[in-house]
């Protein structure tokens, strides 16, 4: 730890235990791979602290430990997790993505925090939406605007990400059609597509792609060049993927000259 480091740890104010450890699991949950040293830094705690600490994730399923380093569990998702984090990039590809809705669109809206976001900026406008989702979130903040008609697709509770799956959803969606599906995954790489954590979850994602006449994902640019356990679907399979404006321009580049249409919020 630099000399710079241990001052400012040395002023930083002693957070309470759950806290702090909350703190630790953002840091971790945004960066994905992160090694001890960094980490102590970045929290400003001490080693032996750092180490308690990382314990208690690890007992919780969230982390795993490496020589070194830690990395953010595949089975670790939790949809409040990642509430906190990311939130500006999140927020520009919600405002990008709702210039692509008319007024009267029905909008099929999958589970996670950038969908999320995408329905508070729709709650700000005066577009007519109806809205199929099986998002407990999404669905609880539709209840603030009456621009908006609700369509819940029931289904088995899925604690991790909120929101309903199993054969009840399935059929709900198979009588139901869209206009554009505004979905997101873990994570998205060029070869490997976009992937989940959870297979059922995927499978609604495939089942609601075909329901609806566009896709469109909802990525940030820290899911990039990453995968999961589960298959959604190929990058060629979706109509566009906005991302936020700080995405790597070799990556951006990279992705609109194999053919995908790639948006970046700021454009």
């Amino acid at each position: 730890m630099s000399a710079n480091s241990r001052k400012n740890l040395s002023i930083m104010p002693k957070l309470p235990k759950e806290e702090r450890i909350a703190r630790l699991q953002s840091i971790i949950t945004e960066r994905h791979t992160v090694s001890t040293a960094e980490l102590q830094d970045l929290a400003k705690v001490s080693r032996m602290t750092l180490h308690r600490d990382l314990e208690v994730l690890e007992e919780r399923g969230v982390i795993e430990k490496m020589h070194g380093s830690v990395r953010l569990s595949n089975g670790a998702y939790n949809i409040k997790t990642y509430m906190g984090v990311q939130v500006e990039a999140k927020q520009e590809i919600a405002r990008k993505a709702a210039t692509y809705i008319e007024k009267h669109d029905t909008l099929f809206i999958s589970t996670g925090t950038t969908a999320l976001e995408l329905v508070r900026v729709l709650t700000d406008t005066d577009l007519a939406v109806t809205i199929v989702t099986g998002s407990i979130p999404v669905a609880d903040l539709c209840q603030s605007t009456l621009n908006t008609q609700l369509i819940m697709t029931g289904g088995d509770y899925h604690r991790r990400t909120q929101s309903l799956i199993g054969a009840l959803a399935r059929h709900s969606l198979e009588s139901l059609t869209g206009r554009i599906l505004f979905m997101s995954a873990n994570y998205v790489d060029l070869q490997g597509g976009f992937t989940t954590s959870f297979n059922q979850i995927a499978e609604l994602l495939r089942l609601m792609r075909s329901r609806c006449k566009l896709t469109i994902a909802l990525m940030d640019s820290s899911k990039f060049g990453r995968v999961n356990a589960h298959h959604v679907y190929d990058v060629d399979e979706v109509d566009a993927i906005i991302t936020d404006s700080n995405i790597d321009p070799e990556v951006y580049h990279t992705w609109r000259e194999a053919g995908v249409n790639l948006i970046r919020a700021d454009e």
